[in-house]
C-alpha cells in the first residue's frame, strides 16, 4: 500500500472496530472518486479528439472539393452531432452512472486476490451493517481478525491497479495528434485554414473557398437606372484564363456573363439595362468572390411634357401654340420663344435646358465585303466525310449555322466540280474567314480549320495551339478565340498565307478540342475603308428651368416610359424657355437632391421660320375697266398671311401716279388667326370714293398689312366712265345738232 494509504489505515487514538472499518471504507471511496475523475477526463479528451478529427476531415474535404452550402451545413451539423454524442457517451453517462462503492470494493478484491469478500464485508460494517458471515453474526474477536486481515491485505494496494490510466493516456495522445494535424495544416495553409474553418463554422455564410487562386471584386456597387454598369475583377493570387460574372436577381435566379480578360489579371463585364437591385459574384478557376450587392439608384423622372410656342408680341396672339410632345422638330417664328413645360417627380431640385449645335463629321469606317463559300447548304457537289450537323438556334447570316456533335469529333467536306478558289491579288486586304459563336457555358479552347488545297494542307488555329500539328500539315496560328456568346469573324490575311494564294481549296475540315461552338459563312473577305458623314451634336450652352407653382401640373402628355402614379405624382410644373434666333437643338435634364440626372432625352430640333409678307389676289374687277355710267365698283378677292392680317387698305387717285394716302377698305375686318390666315372679301367700292364722273378716270390700289407691319400692294387698277353720246357730239361741235334737237321736240 502507498504511504498515504498506510497512514490512513494506521492506528489512531480512536481504534475501535467501527472507526477502523470506516477508514477502510474511506480508502474504497477515495479510489472510487479517482476512478470517476479519470473516467470523466478520459471522456473529455475523447470528445475533444473526435471534434478535432471531424474538423480536420471537413477541412481536407473542403480543400479538395469546395463544398456547397448544403454539404457545409451537413459537415457543421455532423460536427455538432459527434460532439453531442461523444459528450453524452464519454462524459455525461460516466458522470451519471458512477460505480457503487461495493463495485469498487469488489474490483479492489479482484486486483489483490485472496480477499474472499473481506473488503466488501468491512465496507458493509462501515455503513452500519451487522457483522455477519455465512448468515450468522460474527463474534468481536472474529471482527477484529477480519479487520486486521483486510488491513494487512490492503497494505500493498495501489489505486493504479483499478484505475484506467492507459485509456486516459491514449485519449491524450489522440488529442495531441489532432492538435498537431491542425498545427501542420496552419503551417502549410496559413490563411487558407482560417478561411476554411470559417466556411465550416458558418456554413450558410457567403465565404469563398480557400484556394491558392484568389479573386477580388469591387464590392457593393451603385448604378443609376438605365446606365451601363462595368464590373472589374482582378486576380490577387495565382493565374486565371477565364472568369464569369454571375448576377442573381431578387428571386435568386442566376445569369452568367463571360468577362473579358485584360492585362495584369483584370477581367471586366458590362451590364446594361438593370431594372431592379441585384447581387453578383465573380467565378473562375474553381473559386469565387463573396456575393456583393448592386444597388439601383432611382433617377428623377420626366412624367409629362407639353412644349409650346409663345409668339412675338407684335402678332397679338396671347395663347401659346401647343406642340406635340413626341415632335422631334419644332418650327417657330423668329423672335418667338419655345417653352418646355414638364411635370417631374417630386425629388427634382434642378432643371436645365441643354443646347447643342449639330454638324456633319466625316470619319473613316471599315467595310467588309464577304465572299462566302456556302451558307445554309453545302456546295451542290460537296461530299461529306461525316454527317454535317446544321442548327437553327443561331445564325450569323441566312437561316442556320453548323456545329459539332456531342462527341466533338471533327467533320469535313470536299468539293469536286466547284473548288473553293482563293484570290491571288490584293492579298494584303483579303483574308480567309469563318464566323464563330462560342458557347458561354462551355467554350472550346481551340478551333481549327484545315484547308486541303493544291500543293498541301494548311491548318488555321485560333486559341490554344500547344499541341503539335498532324504530320504533313502546315500550321498557322491565326489568333485568340473571341468572346463567347457573340458572333465574331475569325480571319487571317492571305499575305500571311503565301501557300494558299490563288489556290483551289478542295476540302475543308473543322475541329475543336472540347466544348461547343457554332460556325457559319466560311470563305474569304475583302477589307476596305470608306468615309461616312454623320451628324454629331456638340454642347453649346444651357438655360436654367424654373419651378412654377402657378402652372398646373402637365397632364395628358406623358413622356415615353413614364408612369405618373403613386408617390411620384408631380408637385409643380417646371418651365424653360428658349428664344428662337437660330437653328439649335435642345434637350431637357433634371437632377435630384443627390445629383442624379434623368435619363438622357433625345434632342429636339428648333427651326426658326420667317414671318412672310402678306399676299393679296383681286378676282374682280380687271386691271383696266371702262364704265358707261358712274356707279359703285364690285370688289372681290382674297388676302393671305402666315400669322395675321392687321388691315386691308385702299389708295385712290386720278391716275396711277397721283394716288392718295392709304385708308381702310370699307366693309373688311382684319383677321388674326394663325396659321395660314385667309381673308376673303366681296365689297363695293363706291363711286364717290373713287371720284367717278362721266368722262373721268380714276386709279386705285389695294394694300394688305400684316401684324409685323409688312405691306403688300397690288398693281394700279384704272376705271374710266365714258360720256353719253350727246355730250360727246356737243364736245365735238357737230353742225345742226341743236336745230335737230329742237325739231325733235
Amino acid at each position: 500500500m502507498s504511504s498515504g494509504l498506510s497512514n490512513q489505515l494506521s492506528n489512531r487514538a480512536d481504534d475501535s472496530w467501527q472507526s477502523r472499518a470506516g477508514r477502510i471504507a474511506a480508502v474504497v471511496s477515495g479510489v472510487r472518486l479517482r476512478m470517476v475523475a479519470v473516467a470523466l477526463a478520459t471522456g473529455l479528451l475523447l470528445t475533444l479528439a473526435a471534434a478535432i478529427a471531424w474538423v480536420v476531415g471537413g477541412v481536407l474535404l473542403d480543400l479538395a472539393v469546395p463544398l456547397s452550402v448544403p454539404l457545409r451545413v451537413a459537415v457543421c451539423g455532423g460536427w455538432l452531432a459527434v460532439v453531442a454524442a461523444a459528450t453524452a457517451a464519454f462524459v455525461l453517462l460516466p458522470a451519471v452512472r458512477r460505480p457503487l462503492v461495493d463495485a469498487v470494493a469488489l474490483r479492489i478484491e479482484r486486483a489483490l486476490g485472496g480477499m474472499h469478500n473481506r473488503l466488501l464485508t468491512v465496507v458493509d460494517i462501515a455503513r452500519g451493517g451487522t457483522a455477519q458471515a455465512g448468515g450468522r453474526r460474527l463474534e468481536p474477536d472474529m471482527v477484529e481478525r477480519l479487520l486486521a486481515q483486510t488491513q494487512a491485505l490492503l497494505a500493498g494496494f495501489r489505486p493504479s491497479a483499478v484505475i484506467r490510466w492507459r485509456a486516459l493516456a491514449r485519449s491524450l495522445l489522440f488529442v495531441l495528434g489532432g492538435a498537431a494535424a491542425l498545427a501542420g495544416l496552419h503551417l502549410v495553409l496559413g490563411e487558407r485554414l482560417l478561411v476554411t474553418l470559417e466556411r465550416l463554422w458558418n456554413p450558410t455564410a457567403d465565404i469563398p473557398p480557400a484556394t491558392w487562386l484568389t479573386l477580388r471584386a469591387p464590392g457593393d456597387v451603385d448604378v443609376l437606372e438605365g446606365e451601363p454598369l462595368v464590373i472589374t475583377g482582378s486576380v490577387s493570387r495565382g493565374t486565371l484564363e477565364a472568369a464569369d460574372l454571375v448576377v442573381y436577381d431578387d428571386r435568386g435566379r442566376a445569369v452568367r456573363y463571360p468577362m473579358r480578360a485584360g492585362a495584369g489579371g483584370v477581367f471586366t463585364a458590362t451590364l446594361d439595362g438593370l431594372a431592379a437591385a441585384a447581387r453578383y459574384r465573380i467565378e473562375g478557376g474553381g473559386t469565387w468572390t463573396k456575393t456583393h450587392g448592386i444597388r439601383l439608384l432611382e433617377r428623377p423622372e420626366i412624367l409629362g411634357l407639353a412644349p409650346r410656342i409663345v409668339l412675338p408680341a407684335y402678332m397679338r396672339i396671347d395663347a401659346p401654340l401647343p406642340v406635340d410632345p413626341e415632335a422631334r422638330r419644332i418650327e417657330a417664328p423668329l423672335e418667338s420663344t419655345v417653352e418646355f413645360v414638364a411635370a417631374v417627380s417630386p425629388d427634382v431640385v434642378e432643371g436645365r435646358l441643354n443646347l447643342f449645335g449639330r454638324r456633319l463629321e466625316t470619319r473613316m469606317v471599315e467595310r467588309f465585303d464577304e465572299r462566302v463559300w456556302f451558307e445554309d447548304e453545302l456546295p451542290r457537289d460537296a461530299v461529306e466525310e461525316q454527317p454535317w450537323r446544321w442548327t437553327t438556334a443561331h445564325a450569323a447570316g441566312g437561316l442556320r449555322s453548323f456545329t459539332f456533335g456531342h462527341d466533338g469529333r471533327p467533320f469535313a467536306m470536299r468539293t469536286r466540280l466547284e473548288p473553293l478558289v482563293l484570290p491571288r491579288d490584293e492579298i494584303a486586304t483579303r483574308s480567309v474567314m469563318v464566323m464563330a459563336r462560342l458557347d458561354p457555358s462551355d467554350p472550346p479552347g481551340r478551333l481549327a480549320m484545315l484547308l486541303d488545297c493544291e500543293g498541301g494542307r494548311t491548318e488555321l488555329v485560333w486559341g490554344d495551339a500547344g499541341a503539335a500539328p498532324p504530320q504533313g500539315f502546315a500550321r498557322v496560328v491565326a489568333g485568340p478565340l473571341p468572346t463567347p456568346g457573340v458572333w465574331t469573324r475569325l480571319s487571317k490575311t492571305l499575305a500571311e498565307l503565301p501557300q494558299l494564294i490563288g489556290r483551289s481549296v478542295g476540302g475543308v475540315t473543322f475541329s475543336v478540342d472540347r466544348g461547343r461552338v457554332l460556325l457559319d459563312r466560311p470563305g474569304w473577305v475583302e477589307r476596305s475603308t470608306e468615309s461616312v458623314s454623320e451628324p454629331v451634336d456638340h454642347p453649346s450652352g444651357s438655360l436654367p428651368m424654373r419651378a412654377d407653382e402657378s402652372v398646373a401640373p402637365v397632364s395628358g402628355a406623358p413622356v415615353s416610359g413614364a408612369n405618373v402614379s403613386g408617390a411620384r405624382q408631380p408637385r409643380a410644373a417646371w418651365i424653360g424657355g428658349l428664344p428662337v434666333a437660330a437653328a439649335t437643338w435642345a434637350a431637357l435634364e433634371f437632377r435630384s437632391r443627390e445629383g442624379h440626372p434623368t435619363l438622357p432625352q433625345a434632342a429636339v430640333e428648333i427651326v426658326p421660320t420667317v414671318d412672310k409678307p402678306p399676299a393679296i389676289i383681286v378676282e374682280d374687277p380687271p386691271e383696266v375697266l371702262t364704265l358707261e355710267v358712274a356707279d359703285d365698283l364690285p370688289l372681290r378677292g382674297r388676302v393671305f398671311d402666315d400669322w395675321g392680317i392687321d388691315a386691308v387698305l385702299v389708295r385712290v387717285g386720278p391716275d396711277a401716279k397721283r394716288l392718295g394716302e392709304p385708308e381702310p377698305l370699307p366693309g373688311v375686318t382684319p383677321a388674326v388667326r394663325p396659321p395660314d390666315t385667309l381673308l376673303s372679301f366681296d365689297v363695293p367700292l363706291s363711286a364717290e370714293l373713287l371720284g367717278l364722273a362721266p368722262g373721268k378716270s380714276a386709279a386705285f390700289t389695294l394694300l394688305v398689312r400684316d401684324t409685323k407691319g409688312q405691306i403688300t400692294e397690288t398693281k394700279p387698277f384704272i376705271v374710266t366712265v365714258v360720256l353719253p353720246p350727246e355730250h360727246a357730239l356737243a364736245r365735238l361741235g357737230v353742225p345742226g345738232l341743236e336745230q335737230a334737237r329742237r325739231e325733235a321736240e
